[in-house]
This record gives structure tokens, C-alpha cells and sequence, in this order.
């Protein structure tokens, strides 16, 4: 409610109004008069209106953007911007505790510590992700809501629960796993309890995406584009969330496996001529 001005009588309509020029309510005449509040006119957000424009650095997700659904591919990126403005100030001093995260019944996963993500490489390339699933997530009608970043320390491989929040229950999270350079990325659906079960090889930077999606989307990516990082050598870990694994990898790794040993044999074969044409030669003498 907001204050709209003095009524002459307890349920009447505003008479007497703020004049701003002298900066006062203007009262003809003595007698007792009645303040009137009006209910604050709500304004309904739109993607439209919340990610059209560009955002600032500090420019963050407010409670009322993250359910809304970008229509186009600018407010798509526009929203993941904002959700890693939003991650990004919530990162420093990230406390998980360890009823928040822990081996899945059965899984040898030994959890040594969890931590604050600090490995820059990994939070940049995240834009890119993030960005990725936004699309993937509007062209299924629905949206990411929120993303998690931990650091998860482990030992063996096997299943980890993360708890995410029983308001998530039946919702679809896309987890990532940054490892050697690369973003790869699993499917799990958030169970009635608000945890969400992926499985793992190895262990590094953990993003969980989580999103409005009832089912788990067809058209998402499971790997991104190399970072700088040790490019040559990028190899992404297992991402299938029944274990199976993607042995999916960086077009330009194989491509240099294969010119390495096509150089090679070019180096034998050249050698093998060499020393035939030596060995005629001695042979004439």
C-alpha cells in the first residue's frame, strides 16, 4: 500500500493532494481529515522487458527473473549472464556442508574436501555452458533457474548426491564436470528429497544447472569447446548419468594423433629407402 492523499470523510476518495510545487497538502479549511492508501500498482516482468538490454557486471538475477523463459537468443545470453553475475557474488565464502554432499549408498567415492572454486579458467568457460543450456532450455519452453558451482575433492569413482532443495523435486538439473580444459555435461532428475544423483570418473569444478524442465532435454551438448588450458591433451571424463559414459572428445586431438603418426611412418618409409639403395650400391662395388 501506498499513501495517495487526505479524504474528508473515513471511506471517501482522495479531496485534498500533495501540490509539489509548494511541497505541501493544501487544506482549505479547518476539520479532520482522513489519510487514503491505495494498493501499489504491480507491475507483472517479462523476459522482454528483464533481458533486452546489456548487462552490467554486477548485474544480478533477481527472484523475479528466474522463472521467466527468454524467447530469443539475446535474451537467452543476456539471462546467462546474469546467473553467473549471480554466481560469481555468491562464490567468495561458499560454505557447503557435508549433509549437502556425500557418496551415494554403495559408490566407492571417498569425499576428501569441498571448496570454493577457484580456478578462473573454469569459471569463465562456464559462461559458455551455461549459455549453451539456456537455448536448449528455451527452445523446450522452460529456463534455468539457479546455478551451483562447488569444488569437490574425491577419490575413486562411482555416484555423489548433492542436495539442491525439495522445491526442485521433478525437475531436471544439468550437471557439469570440468576436466582438462573442458566442460562435459549429465542429465539428473531432482528426486522428492531435493537431491540429485550423477555419477563420476574423476573429480574437479561441479556446476549444477538447475532448471524448470520435467524432462530431460534431447538437443543439449555434452561437451564444450576446449579452454586454453592444456588444449592438446583435453579429453573429457565420462558424463552419462546411468554411468555408461561418452568417450566423446576435441575434433583437434584426434586430429593431431593422426598427423603425428602419419609423420612417422613417412619417416620410416623414407629411412627403409635410404638404406635399400645403400645396400645396391655396396652391392655394384
Amino acid at each position: 500500500m501506498t499513501f495517495a492523499g487526505f479524504a474528508k470523510t473515513p471511506d471517501g476518495e482522495v479531496e485534498i493532494e500533495y501540490d509539489s510545487d509548494s511541497q505541501t497538502y493544501l487544506i482549505d479549511e479547518p476539520g479532520t481529515y482522513y489519510a487514503v492508501y491505495k494498493p501499489v500498482e504491480q507491475v507483472t516482468p517479462s523476459a522482454e522487458n528483464a533481458f533486452s538490454n546489456d548487462v552490467t557486471p554486477n548485474e544480478v538475477i533477481t527472484e523475479a527473473e528466474k522463472d521467466l523463459k527468454p524467447t530469443t537468443t539475446q535474451q537467452a545470453e543476456v539471462k546467462a549472464q546474469k546467473l553467473m553475475n549471480s554466481l560469481r557474488a555468491r562464490l567468495e565464502g561458499t560454505v557447503v556442508t557435508s549433509d549437502q554432499v556425500e557418496a551415494a549408498p554403495g559408490s566407492t567415492v571417498m569425499i576428501d574436501s569441498i571448496e570454493e572454486v577457484k580456478n578462473e579458467a573454469a569459471i569463465n568457460s562456464l559462461q559458455q555452458v551455461v549459455t549453451s543450456v539456456m537455448k536448449s532450455a528455451m527452445a523446450a519452453d522452460t529456463t534455468i533457474r539457479e546455478v551451483k558451482l562447488v569444488e569437490l575433492n574425491a577419490r575413486g569413482s562411482g555416484s555423489v548426491k548433492f542436495l539442491v532443495g525439495k522445491e526442485y523435486a521433478g525437475t531436471v538439473a544439468v550437471v557439469g564436470h570440468y576436466h582438462d580444459g573442458i566442460w562435459t555435461t549429465q542429465q539428473c532428475k531432482v528426486d522428492r528429497n531435493g537431491y540429485i544423483t550423477p555419477n563420476f570418473v574423476s573429480f574437479s569444478p561441479i556446476a549444477i544447472m538447475l532448471t524448470t524442465a520435467t524432462e530431460e532435454f534431447t538437443n543439449l551438448e555434452t561437451t564444450s569447446e576446449p579452454t586454453a588450458v592444456d588444449v592438446a591433451s583435453a579429453a573429457p571424463a565420462p558424463s552419462d548419468v546411468n554411468g555408461q559414459g561418452t568417450n566423446a572428445k576435441s575434433p583437434k586431438t584426434g586430429e593431431e594423433a593422426y598427423n603425428y603418426f602419419l609423420l612417422v611412418g613417412m619417416i620410416c618409409l623414407a629411412g627403409s629407402v635410404i638404406c635399400y639403395m645403400l645396400s645396391r650400391k655396396q652391392q655394384y662395388r
